[in-house]
């Protein structure tokens, strides 16, 4: 829990002297990660991105990226659909193709029964290497929450779509195969404190300099944030 502590500490000092910013429904507030071990760091990029040997998260983008963005999110968010629509292009083709960021997604399912289960097939489509394609497909065919569309029979139908193996999917999907990858990430949510998707850190990938953003931001945002973190 010494980085909830850390968190906690941190945003009491901001308080004080005035600098949290808060905006309807944004939180924005700039903690400070101790990185002095990086490969001790649970935040730090390898970790992220299971390099060290520890598992991973997906990762899109350059491994060697000198910034980091992680997405925690729940295929069910409205709010999320919505950046993924908006603000993500313009993330990845300003900083994800070009090598200076590292995105890393990270699940935080608890919008309804059927966030899991999409979670969980996201997973299965990672483990053939199309977390991706799965991500964008369940993204553009999101309806209401736990109205169907994220059952485990449609989540099979979008695998099909996506060219997975089927009954490789189906196992894995059936026998939550990854639900440890989960908890992981939810545990991590609780450390930090988060209680909103999509929620946001912006960091050195090192793990330091950690900046915490709730919610949809736009572009600008995020860019403010990056450039200032770039070589």
């Amino acid at each position: 829990m010494q980085q909830q502590d850390s968190y906690i500490r941190v945003a009491i000092v901001a308080l004080a002297i005035g600098t949290l910013v808060f905006q309807p429904a944004l939180i924005s507030a700039q903690i400070v990660v101790d990185g002095s071990s990086t490969s001790d760091n649970p935040l730090s990029l390898r970790a992220l991105s299971g390099i060290d040997g520890s598992g991973g998260s997906p990762v899109l983008g350059n491994l060697n990226a000198s910034v980091t963005v992680v997405d925690f999110s729940d295929f069910q968010c409205p709010n999320c659909a919505r950046y993924v629509k908006s603000t993500e292009p313009e993330i990845k083709s300003e900083y994800i193709d070009t090598g200076n960021v590292a995105y890393v997604f990270k699940h935080f399912p608890w919008r309804g029964t059927d966030s899991l289960s999409a979670a969980l097939a996201s997973e299965c489509a990672n483990e053939q290497g199309k977390f991706w394609e799965y991500h964008d497909i369940l993204f553009q065919n999101q309806q209401g929450v736990d109205s169907g569309w994220a059952s485990k029979e449609k989540l099979k139908e979008f695998a099909s779509d996506t060219g997975l193996d089927g009954p490789q999917f189906d196992s894995c999907l059936d026998s939550e195969k990854y639900k440890s990858n989960i908890d992981r990430d939810l545990a991590l949510a609780e450390e930090l404190d988060l209680d909103t998707t999509p929620s946001f850190l912006i960091l050195n990938s090192d793990g330091t300099e950690m900046e915490v953003l709730e919610g949809a931001h736009p572009f600008p945002s995020f860019k403010a944030l990056i450039d200032e973190r770039l070589p």
